[in-house]
């Protein structure tokens, strides 16, 4: 097969924050189930995790190459740009598949009609699967053709690691189905990151596969499976884990915050808590906690060049790369500012020549709608990931706004 290289863009601005406390529906058959958005999906045998993170479209839409695709067709080898470990070996081409997975080995096999479950043996393996079924990139029966771009981008201005982005966008399921845009992205730093658009199923017994899979189809990482529909939102997969992240800090406050109304609009505290209880919600509320992060496979981290989320409960919190402060002697960097309707001061220090650091934040206004207790919390910086359960401890307090 002929091999492609992928024209390099830079950015110039920084990516756009999109905070998505998301609840993921994912149907399966008669049923259905809901990926919370603090989640961790995994690890797999191999060791790879999953978390949900906020929609984050690169949209490379016009300005990436075109990818001509048939329907059923796999596109020639494709250089990455930069070597990438999957599954413990280096990768330095993909292939894709017209029905929204790529490869790392030359195969024959694209994947139609339907996306396997994760793991199988059953070809094709070694892959990512962004959004696996059957879809018409060249159009048919008068339905407009849909948009396949490849582009290698600089992932931040702080940083010299490059991601590669294979973009579907407004690509028709087969054979006039709903239209899907979603993106399966490849950082040179580690890690895979799908970004989903308008990303609906099309509602027949076809299923729908998200994950990853070894060379062998023994080991996977299943991210959803079956009648799977995403809008705006995205997913990290890693193996780049922390082996301990501990809550040093038990408790965690609770506090809701209410808008301004008059006196006889105004409920007590204990009648408003007990509303939050039976209503199975935590909507705005403060919440503080310090963990301890360690056991890294890197000797590093980079909070300034990298972004970072915070993940508590149902709610994920993106901090673009750049908006971390570092002192002089790289052991503490800070944030404290607004992301989305959300208050965020958070604090990375301590930090040691062998990755390990100390983790403080404190948010004000995060929602908590649908979040199960005990809460997971997770740090996410680049892709390397810590998560722990904390239990609801502490108080529980009404603030009135004045």
């Amino acid at each position: 097969m002929r091999k492609t290289s992928v024209p390099t863009r830079l950015p110039t601005t920084l990516l756009g924050f999109t905070c998505a406390a998301c609840l993921l529906s994912v149907g399966l058959g008669l049923g259905a189930h809901a990926i919370l958005a603090s989640s961790v999906i995994g690890p797999d045998a191999f060791g790879y995790a999953a978390v949900p993170i906020p929609g984050n479209l690169r949209d490379i839409s016009s300005s990436g190459q075109f990818i001509a695709l048939d329907d059923d067709e796999i596109s020639d080898a494709i250089e990455i740009g930069f070597d990438f470990s999957f599954y413990g070996s280096v990768m330095r081409d993909v292939y894709i598949s017209s029905n929204g997975l790529i490869t790392f080995a030359e195969t024959n096999n694209d994947g139609c009609c339907s996306g396997d479950p994760i793991p199988s043996t059953r070809d094709p393996d070694n892959l990512v699967a962004g959004f696996w079924e059957d879809f018409s990139p060249q159009g048919r029966l008068g339905v407009e053709p849909g948009n396949i771009r490849v582009e290698l981008l600089k992932e931040s201005p702080q940083t010299d690691d490059l991601e590669l982005v294979i973009g579907f966008y407004d690509v028709p399921h087969f054979s006039s189905g709903p239209r899907v845009s979603f993106e399966m992205i490849l950082h040179e730093s580690g890690g895979i990151e799908l970004q989903y658009g308008e990303a609906p199923g099309d509602g027949l017994p076809r299923e729908t596969s998200v994950g990853i899979e070894n060379v062998d189809g023994t080991v996977g990482l299943e991210i959803a499976h079956g009648d799977v529909s995403f809008s705006n939102q995205g997913f990290m997969i890693t193996d780049l884990v922390f082996s301990d992240m501990s809550l040093s800090k038990a408790d965690i406050d609770f506090a809701e915050r209410s808008q301004k109304s008059s006196k006889s609009e105004k409920s007590t505290k204990s009648e408003k808590s007990e509303k939050s209880s039976k209503d199975n919600k935590l909507d705005g509320y403060k919440i503080e906690g310090e963990f301890s992060l360690s056991g890294h496979g890197h000797d590093y981290i980079d909070p300034v060049g990298e972004s970072v989320v915070i993940g508590v409960g149902s709610s994920a919190l993106r901090i673009p790369p750049g908006s971390f402060a570092m002192n002089g002697d790289l052991t503490k960097a800070e944030f404290d500012g607004s992301v989305g309707e959300t208050e965020v001061n958070a604090e990375i220090e301590e930090i040691s020549d062998e990755g390990e650091f100390k983790f403080k934040f404190d948010v004000t206004g995060v929602e908590l709608t649908d979040s199960s207790i005990p809460l997971t919390v997770y740090l996410l910086i680049g892709p390397d990931l810590g998560s722990v359960a904390a239990p609801l401890q502490g108080k529980l307090e009404l603030l009135e706004d004045d």
